[in-house]
């Protein structure tokens, strides 16, 4: 369904976007926005190649969340018989809730249906958020705003990042909200105060409300960025 010149095209594309980056005088705004634009192109290849949308493993959530819709309990499969019960302690619970949540927000406040809703979730929040986090994170690890944003467009490259802004699933929604919380932690790293801790620790436990391993990769990025931190402190009263 797509041409197999198209992906010649668009690798010649990506580059000559990072060249501009690179070596054009153009405003960063301008070239925030080509890179939003690029990774929008980039993930909209399922979308757009697709009546419906691609991996079945979207119809599930649909499912659950017309019934949510509906005002209907979740229905969750058993785990040793082979009928669906109501099972609220249910692990799946917790961490689709965020993204079904979500979707049916959405839904309702835009009138739109559930099957567009989950081709275009991701495709679209994903090249907006993601491009401006790894901005933010450019900036924070010290990095001049021209260097953030060709790191932000560094993050289209990865292969697995390219996969997961195209795919409406509750992993990939997951790991938009931990880049932000990362971009969080990395923030209180270079200017500590409480009020931060505070906020840190509330968002630390909401996270355990959503996909679960984002959870626990929140805690153990915590605890390496502080024992970084400690080192770089003690490091630098030996230099003095």
């Amino acid at each position: 369904t797509i041409n197999a010149n198209y992906v010649w095209v668009f690798l010649l594309s990506t580059f000559l976007l990072g060249a501009l980056i690179l070596f054009s005088k153009a405003s960063l705004k301008i070239l925030l926005f080509f890179v939003v634009a690029q990774s929008f192109l980039m993930h909209s290849y399922l979308p757009l190649t697709h009546e419906l949308f691609y991996g079945a493993d979207g119809w599930r959530h649909i499912a659950t969340e017309s019934r949510l819709l509906k005002g209907k309990e979740v229905l969750i499969p058993d785990v040793v018989g082979e009928q669906s019960v109501i099972s609220k302690s249910n692990i799946g619970v917790l961490s689709y809730a965020n993204f079904w949540g979500t979707n049916v927000v959405l839904a309702k406040m835009l009138q739109v249906d559930l099957i567009l809703l989950t081709k275009w979730l991701l495709p679209v929040s994903w090249s907006i958020i993601f491009t401006i986090l790894m901005y933010e994170i450019g900036l924070v690890l010290a990095l001049s705003r021209k260097q953030s944003v060709l790191f932000a467009w560094l993050g289209m490259l990865p292969f697995a990042l390219q996969a997961g802004g195209s795919f409406s699933l509750p992993v990939y929604f997951g790991f938009l909200a931990f880049v932000l919380f990362f971009l969080l932690l990395l923030k209180r790293a270079k200017e500590p105060n409480v009020g931060q801790r505070n906020i840190l620790l509330m968002l630390g436990i909401g996270s355990a409300f959503g996909y679960l391993l984002f959870f626990v990769l929140y805690w153990l990025s915590w605890g390496v960025v502080e024992v970084l931190k400690l080192k770089v402190i003690k490091f630098v009263k030996l230099r003095t």
